[in-house]
């Protein structure tokens, strides 16, 4: 399992142990966040959006890319696409 905070924080979890197995450090606050294993995206306060390899996040826990949204405002929402191979984002200005 995995959860996302606005303390900007992701926390793994196994299920078996009060504490998180790994804990990944943001630098802003977490407001949308989708997982299509090994895809991660990550939406940020700042605007930022970071996409993560979870196959390959032991070796190194940076991001594979960090993009701006191109939406003006926060976004709100993020959901990786069933291939994979991108994703959409939405913010209270609509989507992109």
């Amino acid at each position: 399992t995995v959860t996302a905070s606005w303390d900007k924080t992701i926390r793994f979890w196994t299920g078996t142990s009060p504490t998180a197995a790994a804990t990944l450090q943001m630098p802003d606050k977490i407001y949308a966040m989708d997982v299509k294993y090994p895809v991660m995206v990550v939406g940020l306060a700042n605007r930022q959006v970071c996409i993560y390899d979870l196959s390959k996040l032991q070796q190194s826990q940076q991001p594979v890319k960090v993009e701006t949204s191109i939406l003006k405002l926060t976004t709100r929402a993020v959901q990786v696409f069933a291939d994979k191979a991108g994703y959409a984002i939405g913010s209270i200005e609509g989507r992109a």
